[in-house]
């Protein structure tokens, strides 16, 4: 049965932004949520850095305009989509920004970040975090350009001219690589033996592999929300992170740089590792501002506006 035969049976029907059953087959009763997931119209104004050679960048001209194209399509029928929506949910305030700038009114665009039940917050907050004399650096999340591979070796090559005893742990990375070989090809010869590379990971067995972890690392050029930021700093980690969309809302200022400003990310990774005290005060502001993020008082505020638009 599909949605236009069943919708009657719903008060509220939420759906991903770029799939939008039309409002005519609908009965306007039913709220229709539209909600981001990650809001691709970010993508025609953010550019992520990428592995250089004369063929890459050939084919990257070439290939350039057609993308662009097909972006642009994609989004013509999402803000078709969202248009016929009641409501829009986003989880961060750039990406209703973004969304004002095409027209949407800011009336319709409702921001609800996401957040941690309360045992969670308990388990992280109650990680053994005593890193050891070799500090480690982690970093959890696919590795890919969207997520700033690219920045992610630079800095570590960096950091590791000035601190060779760090290392870097990658945690959860199968995504566009799907295997060690091709991860490690991304960092230099001398470094490799540095990092460790785990490809999946138990996120129920989280603790345990930042547990030892000295601080994070978080280059994401986009993001819709940030778990991985926000669980490390749960955990009293202070990770270093662009001021992008999603991580922007929630990390400390302390640790936000300019999106793509890879010698300051660099400079700033440095800072931490040099100064344990300037760690530990961080980690507590890290972990007071996770605080802010509580999933039960998300859903409540939720379902309590959906509630209303309803009555």
């Amino acid at each position: 049965m599909g949605l236009g035969q069943s919708h009657h049976k719903y008060d509220v029907i939420e759906y991903e932004f770029l799939y939008l059953p039309t409002r005519p087959i609908l009965t306007k009763k039913t709220l229709l949520v539209a909600r981001s997931i990650l809001l691709n119209h970010h993508l025609l104004h953010t550019t992520f850095p990428t592995e250089f050679s004369i063929k890459k960048i050939a084919f990257k001209i070439l290939k350039y305009p057609l993308q662009q194209k097909d972006l642009r399509k994609v989004l013509n029928q999402a803000n078709k989509t969202l248009h016929s929506a009641d409501l829009i949910n986003v989880a961060n305030n750039d990406d209703k920004s973004m969304l004002i700038s095409y027209g949407f009114s800011s009336q319709k665009i409702i921001v609800q970040q996401y957040g941690l039940h309360k045992e969670r917050q308990v388990s992280l907050s109650n990680t053994h975090n005593n890193w050891l004399e070799d500090k480690i650096i982690t970093f959890i999340g696919t590795f890919d350009y969207r997520k700033g591979c690219i920045d992610i070796a630079n800095c570590f090559k960096l950091i590791k001219e000035s601190h060779p005893e760090v290392k870097l742990r990658l945690i959860g990375v199968k995504g566009m690589f799907q295997t060690q070989e091709a991860i490690y090809r991304f960092f230099h010869q001398s470094i490799q033996e540095s990092v460790e590379i785990i490809l999946r990971f138990d996120p129920g067995e989280l603790e345990r592999y930042i547990s030892d972890s000295y601080m994070a690392i978080f280059p994401s050029y986009l993001e819709s929300f940030g778990f991985s930021v926000l669980e490390q700093m749960a955990a009293r980690i202070p990770v270093v992170s662009y001021n992008c969309p999603g991580p922007g809302s929630i990390n400390i200022k302390e640790c936000l740089i300019e999106v793509g400003d890879s010698k300051s990310f660099a400079k700033r990774c440095l800072e931490i590792l040099s100064n344990e005290n300037l760690r530990k005060q961080l980690g507590e502001k890290s972990y007071h501002k996770s605080l802010q993020f509580f999933w039960p008082d998300t859903v409540k505020g939720t379902l309590q506006l959906y509630e209303e638009m309803i009555s």
